[in-house]
């Protein structure tokens, strides 16, 4: 029931051309469902890896905040999760040579992305 009131309030306010979406218990400055559903597809996708999912949570919740909005912690928690990933996944301790390794096994990375996590 609570997920669809939340459904049906995130149609409205793209209706009406707000900026908001819920995601999560969360209304967040996402100004489209695609963002919206992006946010919460990452979450899950990164709930078997709880540092991931724990950093994601953080991100939204950084964001979230009305009154003064953490932007800027907001993205380094967003990377973090990133990087719980990358761990996970390559078996590296840091970030950038994760990343290098995920290239080595064929991986294209743009050069600008992999810049700004680095």
């Amino acid at each position: 029931m609570k997920l669809a009131f939340l459904d049906a309030l995130n149609g409205r306010f793209e209706s009406e051309l707000i900026g908001y979406r819920f995601v999560g218990l969360e209304i967040t400055p996402v100004d489209t469902s695609a963002g919206a559903e992006a946010i919460t597809g990452a979450q899950a996708d990164a709930y078997a890896i709880s540092g991931a999912r724990h950093a994601l949570d953080r991100a939204v919740e950084l964001l979230a905040d009305r009154a003064t909005p953490d932007y800027i912690n907001s993205i380094k928690e967003s990377i973090s999760a990133v990087e719980a990933v990358v761990k996970k996944v390559t078996g590296e301790g840091t970030l950038g040579k994760g990343l290098s390794k995920l290239e080595s096994a064929g991986l294209t990375i743009h050069p600008a992305l992999k810049g700004a996590w680095s």
